[in-house]
């Protein structure tokens, strides 16, 4: 390109010679005349120096007028500016973002498309859509330009995992500033369909690894611990299907009973509630429906993560902000909310028997430490102690009357 460049430089300089030559040679008196006027014109005084003036002039005005209607040849714009740049920092490139998005009117942000080893910023208009970002991460050229047509991949807001539609907005999508995108990539492998149906859940194997993990590695040993038939081919597990039937068939008025009667039970070294205590602060009245104050409740002062090493209920106590105050809101329940649409009763007897069973613990050790073991022989049957007593008798002495008759 320079070569060229400088050929037409060359070539338009000394094309206007050939026509002085023939002026001078062909038509000296009419050439003479002028040159003399123009020399005085221009206020040269001889005819060397004047025929350069007339050629500088000459090409001058030449290179002006092949500027001025073709400047992609000569490009003597690039060789000698004609204009002036004006750096001032109202210009673009020396702009801050929040002055030009004042510039724009619309919020321009930056949001993160987040590979598999590198993060792309990319500043983007609450209306730029999913297909955009496809089509500026392809431009960067940080994906091949069929990625997309080849399905290998596609975008996620992270922590979902449905992949985003073209058509979708960030606006939509609910995307703000410093807001992150995923790319994934298909991989090849997985099941067959695309598992959008739900899963069953079969536990016969997990069930069956259980119980090969309780058995004995010895065969005979296995079969003495085969465990007996129940009658009418029922497993063991139907009795505990039963015991759960059983547990959630109680009504709440009953097991508000159970626990008013066992809390008189309690031992008195269990600790008194205070007026600050757990029990008394957890009541939150200003809930939203009766089921929400019961459910808040019971999982602050006796839900399974207040339970300390032991597995004990820690913050079970006794009085007026103990066990009484439970005793009066469940009463209060029992009165006043049962016959609410939006009270849970499976739910709310789940909670009722925890706290039971730890009542029953309390109260079953508070008799165990206080009675004694001559209580507790005195407390037995004595026809009983003597059926037992005369019975080896009985026998021997039955056996002695069949031995004479034979």
């Amino acid at each position: 390109m320079s070569s060229l460049w400088f050929t037409c430089m060359f070539l338009l300089s000394i094309w206007p010679l050939p026509f002085l030559v023939i002026a001078i040679h062909h038509v000296p008196s009419l050439f003479n005349e002028n040159l003399r006027f123009l020399l005085r014109t221009i206020g040269v005084h001889g005819s060397a120096i004047g025929l350069v003036v007339i050629y500088g002039y000459m090409v001058g005005t030449e290179m002006a007028l092949v500027q001025a209607f073709y400047p992609s040849i000569v490009k003597l714009h690039q060789v000698i500016p004609f204009t002036s740049f004006r750096y001032h920092r109202s210009h673009i490139s020396h702009m801050r973002i929040d002055r030009f998005e004042r510039l724009l009117t619309q919020p321009l942000f930056t949001v993160f498309v987040e590979g598999a080893t590198t993060t792309i910023p990319i500043l983007v208009l609450p209306s730029t859509t999913v297909t955009e970002i496809k089509e500026y991460l392809i431009a960067l050229k940080a994906l091949p330009s069929d990625f997309w047509y080849r399905k290998a991949g596609y975008l996620v807001i992270p922590r979902r995992f449905k992949p985003l539609l073209g058509n979708e907005t960030l606006q939509s999508l609910g995307l703000g500033p410093l807001s992150m995108i995923q790319l994934r990539f298909n991989m090849r492998g997985g099941a067959q369909d695309d598992g959008i149906g739900k899963r069953k859940r079969k536990d016969a194997k997990f069930q069956a690894a259980l119980q090969a993990e309780h058995e004995s590695n010895s065969p005979r040993q296995q079969q003495r611990k085969a465990k007996p038939k129940i009658r009418g081919g029922k497993s063991s597990n139907s009795g505990r299907q039963k015991f759960n039937e059983e547990s959630t068939s109680q009504s709440i008025p009953s097991l508000v009973q159970q626990i008013a009667r066992l809390t008189r039970s309690l031992p008195d070294s269990l600790p008194t509630g205070l007026s600050d205590g757990k029990i008394a602060v957890s009541l939150d009245t200003d809930a939203e429906s009766a089921w929400a104050t019961f459910n808040k409740f019971f999982d602050r002062a006796f839900g399974e993560d207040t339970r300390d090493s032991s597995g004990r209920l820690r913050y079970l106590t006794r009085g007026t902000y103990g066990m009484d105050f439970v005793n009066r809101y469940l009463s209060s329940v029992v009165d006043d909310h049962l016959s609410d649409a939006d009270f849970p009763h499976d739910l709310a007897i789940g909670k009722l028997i925890r706290l039971r069973n730890e009542l029953r613990y309390l109260a079953g050790n508070n008799t165990t430490s206080t009675t004694s073991n001559q209580d507790v022989l005195d407390s037995g049957n004595s026809e009983d102690d003597e059926d037992y007593i005369d019975r080896p008798h009985r026998d021997r002495s039955s056996s002695a009357e069949v031995a004479q008759d034979t």
